[in-house]
Formats: structure tokens, C-alpha cells, sequence
């Protein structure tokens, strides 16, 4: 695919709905009303189950609405009077024209890898809310939505466990097949399996499963183990094979994701190999709210003890760069305009909301990491597919884990102790060991950063703004002639700088 070309080609089918005026005086442009996602049940039930987002114009009055947790990513625009939604950030901007950049949220999102709340990469465009309703009329915005933190429920550990199945086969009750053409994309961990042993246990098996290879330096353990697990259930197991040339899935994910993660890219080889093969499949999406082996115990405790300080720290050490890589990729004004001090500030103050949880550290990430990032796997790249059924968002199952205490989910124990004792049978099957042997990167990332200087040496002169051109291209060149320099690099500090050059590009 020609770079030139990503663009127009991700963005050309993405709806949206444009409207400014007043008085009678109203223009309009674009789709009346849309429907991303499913909903589930009760159609008269509000707010309705499955995930999904809507707009509807009746001529006169613009109403938008979401599901109960925010999940389906839908974004919109709104400046004096003048309206603008749609599932594409791209297309926004082409609409509206609006180019400003977020700095406080860029400050976090460089560090952290996700957006917080319902920030975006630009000052003007924001993600709904949870339970979200707008209501734009005559030039004038109503709106609604928010998260809402549980309160904690006081539980036994056997019984939460006796609950948690109770509640994960009833919301799997209201999510059955339809017929036998659905898929289940299957890891090694607890979440998928979950999902696959239940639907075994109702007397359903997927057409098959299909699990995608990683990209180096991350192992092919998952593999592996999703392997074997089709192997006792006796359902045919896909593998989807990685490209070579990472740097072109890594510009299509950031247009398929609206430049809103670092992650998902290694998802688009299985999302684009299941494009026409079904209508539905199953997805794990906040399962880790049974498990919270993101949340490193030092995470929860310093949450507990309100220590914002170290504790954003820490998150920036888990899950971004790192503030060296960042410092040496970024322009020097612009890292001014973003410094460490307030990211950390503008982190704390999203920590905050949190405070009054049953487990504070779940709620941020759920709320953040899984609303914002994760959830741009099965409702972006994988939104194709018209029914992407996520169980662990039932409302009942959900309000359930998140109303539990950090004593109950911490580690992987209480999601493992459940799935053995209620599938005894396959108890016996390991979960993958993410600290599996790391792969050479070395091929990897020559090809990686030759394909990147070719897109640059191919437009000319590239004169950045957001980025440090004097250190970028010269290190680029020194690690494509000695592999000792190459194996320096971290393939976040690669998607970085991929990052910031298709950024700007965006906003010529």
C-alpha cells in the first residue's frame, strides 16, 4: 500500500454528521442517523446492554447516546454552535478543519500510551462519556454522561467466586450464537479461554479460533498455549502470520485507532484476515476486572495511600517509552510545552476520581486503559464485524467485579481458582508466561526503520515540528549500518517516532 494513499484509503467510508446554524437557518451535511455496535435484549431498556454509540437528526433536534460504560469509540466537535461527530478522528478534522493540539493530554498519552477521560490528540475533539447523552439544538449543546464508581460490596472470597460464574454464564446466556458461523480470537490467557470453556459448556463451539503471531521482541507463547486448548476442545485453530514490513500496519492501525494508543498494531493481521469470514465473534474486553494483573500490587498501595506522585511515576514506567527516549525524540520546544511535572499533574488529576472505589487502581484503568485503548481492538479494528459480543461488560457481571474488593482480584488467582473449579476438566492446560524468551529484533527493526526513511527520503525534506530531526535521522542510519546500535533501540521509541511524523502529516 502507498503511504500517500493511507490516509484517503482508512478514512473514505467513515461517517459523520456536520450541522451549524440557527433561526431556521440550519445546514447539514452528512449521514441522519447511525448505529455502530449492537445492543442486546430489551430495546426499550435504558440504558440498553451490548456496546454501541448513535446519533439521530430529526430535522430540528440532534440526540446522541451511548452504552452505560462508553465503550464504542465515537468522537465530536463543538465550537460556537457548530457540531461534528463521527467513529473517525481523520475525518473531523477534514470536516471541520480544527488542528489544535491537546498538549496536556498529549502530555500523558506520550507517557502512558492511552488517553485519559475524554481527551483526544486535538484541544477541540473529545471522546463521549460513558452513558453519554447530547442533545444539540439550534446552536446550543445539552449533555450528559459520566463514570460512576461502585460501591463496595462486602463478599466472602468463595462466594464472590460462586457469583462470578453465576454471572458470567448469564450474561453469556444473552450473547448465544445465532448460528454456527461465529469466530473467537483466542490468547493464552484467562479472559478468551473463559469465553471459549462457556460456550463449550452450552453446547457451542466457534467455527474456529484464530490466534495471530506477535511481533519480535514479544515471544509466540500465546500461541502455543491457544494451541493446545483447541486441541482438547477439538475446534480448529487458525494462525495468522505477521508482515514483514511492520512500519505500514503501524500507519494504518494509528488511522484505524484515530491516533489514541501505541498499542493494537500486531490485531490488524487477524482483523484483516477475519474481514468476510463472519458476523460474529467474542471478545475478553474487561475480563482483567477478575484478574487486575496489570495492577502491580506497589500500584494499589500507593493509590490507597493517595502517593500521586510515585505512582504516576510508576505508570510511565509500565506502560510508556520511558522519559529519556522521549526527551531525545521530541522537538525541544515542544518537549517544553509538555514537561514531565505536568503530565504527572494532569494524571493525578484523573487518579483523583477514583479515590472512593472498592479498588481504586481497577477503576482507573478500566475507566482509562481498557475504556480508551484496549477498546479500540474489537470497536475499531475489528468494528467490521458487525457483532463483536463482549461478555465481561454485561452490566450485571460488570458492576459485579468492579464491586469487589482489591483483596478478592489481586494477581491472577481468583479468574484462575473460578476457571479451573468450574472446567475441571481442562484445569490441567497452563496460561501463557508473559515473561516468555524475547525474540532477536535485530531484521525486525532494520526493516522498520529502511521502509520509515524511505517514506521520508520519498516527500522531501522532512522539516518537523513535533519531532527531534537532528537525533532521529542520524540514529536511524547509524543502526541500519551497525547492528550493536540497532539492538539500542526499543520498538516503542520506532512507533514513536512513526507516531509523530503521521501526526503531522495529518495536520498539513
Amino acid at each position: 500500500m502507498k503511504i500517500a494513499n493511507l490516509k484517503t484509503q482508512e478514512m473514505k467510508a467513515s461517517p459523520y454528521l456536520f450541522i451549524e446554524g440557527a433561526d431556521g437557518k440550519i445546514r447539514v451535511e452528512g449521514q441522519y442517523s447511525q448505529l455502530f455496535g449492537h445492543k442486546i435484549g430489551d430495546p426499550m431498556k435504558i440504558p440498553s446492554e451490548g456496546v454501541f454509540a448513535e446519533w439521530e437528526w430529526n430535522g430540528k433536534i440532534l440526540t446522541v447516546t451511548n452504552d452505560r460504560y462508553g465503550f464504542y469509540p465515537l468522537f465530536y466537535y463543538f465550537k460556537d454552535g457548530v457540531f461534528c461527530i463521527s467513529p473517525s478522528i481523520p475525518q473531523l478534522l477534514k470536516v471541520t478543519g480544527t488542528k489544535e493540539l491537546d498538549w496536556p493530554a498529549m502530555a500523558v498519552f506520550l507517557r502512558i500510551g492511552f488517553f485519559i477521560g475524554e481527551e483526544t490528540p486535538f484541544a477541540q475533539i473529545k471522546a463521549l462519556a460513558p452513558n453519554a447523552r447530547m442533545v444539540w439544538e439550534q446552536g446550543q449543546l445539552r449533555k450528559s454522561g459520566a463514570i460512576f464508581i461502585q460501591k463496595p460490596l462486602i463478599i466472602d472470597r468463595a462466594e464472590a467466586k460462586a457469583q462470578f460464574v453465576k454471572l458470567f454464564r448469564q450474561a453469556m446466556l444473552k450473547m448465544l450464537p445465532r448460528n454456527e458461523d461465529f469466530v473467537l480470537p483466542l490468547s493464552g490467557g484467562r479472559d478468551s479461554r473463559r469465553i471459549l470453556l462457556e460456550l463449550n459448556a452450552l453446547g457451542f463451539k466457534p467455527k474456529f479460533c484464530v490466534t495471530h503471531h506477535q511481533f519480535a521482541p514479544k515471544s509466540d507463547e500465546d500461541l502455543r498455549i491457544a494451541r493446545l486448548l483447541c486441541s482438547q476442545l477439538n475446534v480448529p485453530h487458525v494462525v495468522v502470520e505477521q508482515p514483514n514490513h511492520k512500519l505500514f500496519n503501524e500507519l494504518r492501525k494509528n488511522l484505524l485507532t484515530n491516533f489514541c494508543t501505541n498499542e493494537h498494531v500486531q490485531i490488524l493481521a487477524a482483523a484483516d484476515f477475519l474481514q468476510g469470514k463472519t458476523d460474529t465473534i467474542y471478545d475478553g474486553i474487561a475480563g482483567m476486572l477478575a484478574e487486575s494483573w496489570l495492577i502491580h500490587p506497589p500500584n494499589a498501595e500507593l493509590l490507597h495511600k493517595r502517593e500521586y506522585q510515585l505512582l504516576a511515576e510508576n505508570l510511565f514506567n509500565q506502560f510508556g517509552p520511558g522519559e529519556d527516549l522521549i526527551k531525545k525524540t521530541l522537538n525541544k520546544k515542544i518537549y517544553e510545552r509538555m514537561p514531565l511535572q505536568a503530565a504527572k499533574d494532569h494524571l493525578i488529576a484523573e487518579l483523583q476520581r477514583h479515590e472512593e472505589a472498592p479498588n481504586p487502581i481497577s477503576s482507573f484503568h478500566f475507566w482509562n486503559r481498557t475504556r480508551r485503548e484496549i477498546s479500540l481492538s474489537p470497536y475499531g479494528l475489528l468494528s467490521h464485524i458487525p457483532n463483536v459480543y463482549s461478555p465481561y461488560l454485561d452490566h450485571d457481571l460488570c458492576q459485579f467485579l468492579s464491586a469487589l474488593p482489591y483483596e478478592i482480584t489481586s494477581g491472577r488467582t481468583f479468574h484462575t481458582e473460578t476457571l479451573r473449579e468450574t472446567y475441571p476438566e481442562y484445569a490441567h492446560i497452563p496460561f501463557e508466561e508473559k515473561r516468555g524468551t524475547k525474540r532477536d529484533t535485530t531484521t525486525d527493526y532494520r526493516l522498520y526503520m529502511g521502509d520509515f526513511m524511505n517514506c521520508v527520503w520519498r516527500e522531501g525534506k522532512w522539516d518537523s515540528v513535533l519531532s527531534n530531526n537532528a537525533y532521529i535521522l542520524p540514529s536511524y542510519v547509524r543502526a541500519l549500518v551497525s547492528q550493536r546500535h540497532c539492538r539500542s533501540f526499543r520498538g516503542a521509541q520506532l512507533d514513536l517516532v512513526t507516531y509523530l511524523w503521521q501526526l503531522e502529516r495529518l495536520l498539513k
